[in-house]
Order: C-alpha cells, then sequence, then structure tokens
C-alpha cells in the first residue's frame, strides 16, 4: 500500500519492494508426498513458479526455464 501511496504522490522515501505471499495445501496426499523426499527444493520452485505463471507474472528467462524443465519432465 505505501508504494502505491509513493507512485500517486511522486515521492520516493525509499524503495518498497514487492511482497507475495504462496500458499500451499501441504495436507494433500499428492503434494505430501513430493516434498517428504529428495527433490522437494525442486517441488518447491516448481510450484512458485507454477503460481506466478497463474498470475501472469513469470516472464523472460523464467518462464522459458520453467517451460524447458516442464517439458523434460515429461
Amino acid at each position: 500500500r505505501m508504494k502505491e501511496m509513493q507512485m500517486m504522490q511522486g515521492m520516493n522515501f525509499g524503495d518498497f519492494g514487492d511482497m507475495y505471499n504462496v500458499v500451499v495445501n501441504t495436507n494433500h496426499p499428492i503434494i505430501a508426498s513430493k516434498l517428504s523426499g529428495d527433490n522437494a527444493e525442486i517441488t518447491v520452485k516448481y510450484l512458485y513458479d507454477l503460481a506466478l505463471l497463474s498470475q501472469g507474472m513469470l516472464k523472460g528467462a523464467d518462464l522459458t526455464a520453467f517451460v524447458n524443465n516442464s517439458l523434460k519432465n515429461v
């Protein structure tokens, strides 16, 4: 909210970074099984990128890497 107010008033008191909350239902059996293995970090990165993609926020090199990794795992 502070960032929006700053942009509207044309002030710059510092850089307020973007902040996002990602919630993953770890009670789901499929997600729980994926997070309990050795590849938990890869799964978390995939879920994070998938969340960004669903909101239209995954762009550039990150999008290309996501697509390439997704196609490699098919």
